[in-house]
């Protein structure tokens, strides 16, 4: 069976506003300081929700300060040479490209349904949970995995049930957005260059109206 290393890498980033840059490099970093990093940011995001009332309050509706927060924790982690201006930078960007995308969707009427959303929830866990467990990346991400849940002090059934759901919103959305504005095209290169060009002006035009925010957001 495929290696499940795909999956988590959505599984995970995807939750914490993911997209697919998140990378596990194995030659650089042993399971078991990577299961620490989890851990460890699975205490942080805990404890900014636990805060997330008071926080929330500081900062806008559009943008989330808590992800935000989340993933320049995340970057730093993962890649210990990275600055913090470097991880803030790349942080921003993220959460920009998918807050604009899923405000596209809305706009088109094709964001996902919670019913959408919850059927894909269930399609990943399942193939995640029978993976074949034997394969060592898969045992790794296993690790991983519950490393996070350890520090985020969720079970799997929370975890699946009430933490992964919202990130898949950012997925489905972008899938319906390439399949809306390349459905006249059938070569797939240029299918990719007419999405790479749309996705573009989505987040120009999403930073022209909320520059203030972004910058509120940046200079916090």
């Amino acid at each position: 069976m495929k290696s499940i290393r795909n999956l988590i890498i959505v599984a995970i980033t995807v939750t914490i506003i993911g997209t697919s840059i998140f990378f596990v490099n194995s030659n650089s970093t042993r399971a078991t300081d990577e299961s620490a990093v989890f851990e460890d940011l699975g205490r942080y995001i805990k404890s900014l929700k636990e805060d997330e009332k008071e926080k929330r309050n500081l900062t806008n509706e559009i943008l989330d300060k808590n992800q935000y927060l989340i993933l320049i924790k995340f970057y730093q982690n993962n890649e210990p040479t990275m600055t913090t201006d470097e991880a803030k930078e790349i942080a921003l960007a993220q959460i920009i490209e998918e807050t604009a995308i899923k405000e596209k969707a809305k706009e088109l009427s094709i964001f996902p349904s919670q019913e959408e959303v919850t059927a894909r929830v269930q399609e990943e866990r399942f193939k995640f949970e029978n993976a074949n467990d034997e394969d060592p990346d898969n045992k790794q991400v296993q690790e991983m995995l519950n490393s996070l849940m350890k520090g985020l002090g969720m079970n799997a059934d929370e975890y699946w049930g009430s933490y992964v759901p919202t990130g898949y919103e950012f997925t489905i959305s972008q899938e319906k957005l390439y399949e809306e504005v390349t459905k006249e095209i059938t070569e797939v290169d240029q299918k990719n260059e007419k999405w790479n060009t749309e996705k573009e002006n989505y987040i120009g035009k999403f930073k022209e109206v909320y520059k203030d925010e972004i910058s509120e957001l940046k200079n916090n």
